[in-house]
């Protein structure tokens, strides 16, 4: 697990169901953020999409352990250097991946992955 480094401090970003609403307050969709992420992105939105999601995630790790979540996007953008943002934007996208890959049912031990089993709930509300 990685850690995103920003001025003096360090955290693992989290991706959970907590952060994915987090993630769809923000910007209405997960897959809008990733769009964003992606290269076909300019790169201030990129940069912004890379920062706001750090700030999101790493919130949710402090959240998550009892902590303040008290990181604000003025404080990763300061404390993240232009050279490093390729690799913050890597800690991102794997915490997401980390988060969507999953829990185990322990009826039937087998992997079960509980944010897909969400984003089909929401596609398919009466299915």
């Amino acid at each position: 697990m990685g850690k995103i480094r920003f001025g003096r401090r360090e955290v693992a970003p989290l991706f959970d169901l907590v952060a994915w609403e987090a993630i769809e307050e923000e910007f209405d969709d997960l897959n809008k953020a990733f769009k964003a992420l992606g290269a076909e992105a300019d790169a201030a939105e990129r940069r912004k999409t890379t920062l706001s999601l750090a700030v999101i995630l790493c919130n949710n790790r402090l959240e998550a352990e009892g902590k303040t979540p008290d990181i604000t996007l003025k404080e990763m953008t300061r404390g993240v250097p232009p050279k490093r943002l390729p690799d913050v934007r890597l800690e991102v996208i794997e915490a997401i991946n980390r988060g969507m890959r999953s829990d185990y049912d322990e009826a039937d031990e087998e992997p079960v992955d509980v944010v897909l089993e969400e984003i089909a709930k929401k596609q398919n509300p009466g299915g």
